[in-house]
């Protein structure tokens, strides 16, 4: 039997639906992503991990492109018009509004497929260990040992120049998605917003842990690598 063609008499044509574009569905995709990231901010505040106009975060959307929030803006309080879409290359105009630590944010972007947000705060407790050289164990809790596989402390490079871009780029190739930032806070990278700020509040937990510890003169007990192996092969990719 044949299939009638539309174009045969008594045929009724069907209607072709045009097939979205990246960039049509990256705009589609920018009210969801904003929403979620203007709730991680405010998390962020409510949290403690907010001061000032300290911290910017971004996302990427379907295109690859990225959403960012602008310079100068709270955290805490952000707007719709608050955000700016720029090109994820390391090299690629900056847009005039966007935040000066954009070239920090592409490096961690580009770090890997599953990274689809990038936050960056400077909480009290990991920023006094990165402003002072004390370690952050990773390897104290379950948690950490998951949330913040092979931290690493990334050298003193200027905010907001290519130096700090290529030092971020440089600190994620070992596949971490955590690093503390000598005398500028820390970056932390996830699947999503809400998984880019748990990273950064277990981060900023450990390094309180570590710095109470310090003081007391408590040492901080590691688990075994057979502890810490039981606990990747149970969790790891949840």
């Amino acid at each position: 039997m044949m299939v009638p063609s539309p174009h045969m008499s008594g045929s009724i044509p069907t209607e072709e639906k045009p097939v979205p574009t990246n960039a049509a569905r990256s705009n589609d995709a920018i009210p969801a992503l904003r929403a979620d990231m203007q709730a991680v901010g405010r998390s962020a505040f409510a949290r403690g991990m907010v001061w000032g106009t300290s911290g910017n975060i971004s996302g990427k959307l379907p295109d690859g492109s990225l959403l960012m929030s602008k310079a100068g803006t709270d955290l805490a309080d952000l707007a719709d018009d608050d955000f700016v879409v720029a090109l994820p290359g390391f090299d690629d105009v900056v847009p005039p509004e966007a935040t000066s630590e954009i070239r920090m944010h592409r490096a961690a972007h580009a770090a890997g497929d599953d990274v689809r947000c990038v936050l960056h705060l400077s909480p009290t407790w990991v920023m006094l260990a990165a402003t002072t050289g004390i370690a952050v164990p990773i390897t104290t809790t379950a948690e950490a040992h998951l949330m913040l596989a092979d931290l690493t402390r990334v050298p003193w490079a200027c905010p907001g120049t290519p130096d700090l871009g290529h030092a971020v780029a440089m600190g994620l190739t070992n596949g971490t998605r955590a690093l503390i930032l000598e005398g500028h806070g820390a970056l932390t990278l996830g699947r999503t917003p809400r998984e880019a700020l748990l990273r950064m509040e277990t981060l900023e937990f450990v390094a309180r842990l570590a710095i109470l510890a310090r003081q007391s003169g408590l040492p901080l007990i590691a688990m075994q690598p057979a502890q810490r192996a039981e606990v990747s092969e149970r969790y790891e990719g949840h």
